[in-house]
């Protein structure tokens, strides 16, 4: 099955040239031949192709199927964007198969790279959401400063990764079942101690990721997948 995206609230609508070109190049859709779209939001879209004029195609969306989300956890995950932007964006792509719920990028003491390219970005995450078919898009929040992450209330479990934790993440993730879970994850120079005791003083568990010392990019992914592990 082939998953496009539809953030329209329109029950008609054109697909964009891209994808028009796709469906009738390469999936070789006609008239009142159907196909699936997600908005994101846990709704799966059949829509009928109305009509195909000049690589052009006219889609009607004639039934809505609410899809259960794959994990019942909430994941969160606050990360320094990485100097090559590339893992980065690799990071996103990989999280968005695996599961995650809200991406927060942060700006840290010790950043090297203080600017994302939001729209890229989420362009990233709906490529991935459709090649692993899943329907919940990730939300990517706006980029905050480390200091602002506590301005707002955080529910569930928190915790934030840096070398010298001598707290192991899978020892609590083991015996924790919370639905809300909030992570840390810093740049490639790791969090300053002024940040560190800023969140610890906000109710942030320190951890680490075992022996070894991980990319950002890598942090990541590894407790998106640790949590999908040890969580339902």
């Amino acid at each position: 099955m082939q998953l496009f995206f539809n953030e329209s609230t329109k029950k008609n609508f054109h697909l964009s040239k891209e994808e028009s070109k796709h469906v009738i190049k390469v999936l070789r859709k006609k008239e009142g031949d159907l196909l699936d779209f997600t908005d994101g939001n846990g709704n799966h879209q059949i829509g009928e192709v109305l009509k195909v004029n000049n690589n052009e195609v006219n889609v009607l969306i004639k039934r809505i199927i609410k899809k259960k989300k794959l994990h019942n956890y909430e994941l969160n995950i606050y990360i320094a964007p990485t100097k090559n932007s590339k893992r980065f964006e690799w990071f996103l792509e990989k999280s968005t198969e695996i599961g995650i719920d809200n991406i927060i990028p942060i700006f840290c003491i010790n950043s090297e790279r203080k600017k994302i390219n939001i729209k890229r970005c989420k362009n990233i995450l709906i490529s991935a959401l459709k090649q692993s078919k899943r329907y919940y898009l990730p939300k990517l929040h706006e980029p905050i400063k480390f200091e602002k992450i506590f301005s707002n209330k955080i529910n569930g479990d928190k915790y934030i990764a840096y070398c010298d934790s001598s707290i192991n993440l899978k020892k609590i993730i083991c015996s924790k079942a919370n639905k809300a879970i909030n992570c840390l994850i810093g740049p490639e120079g790791d969090f300053d101690k002024k940040e560190i005791n800023l969140a610890a003083n906000n109710g942030f568990t320190p951890i680490n990721f075992g022996e070894a010392i991980l990319r950002t990019e890598t942090a990541g992914i590894f407790i998106a997948s640790m949590v999908k592990s040890f969580q339902k």
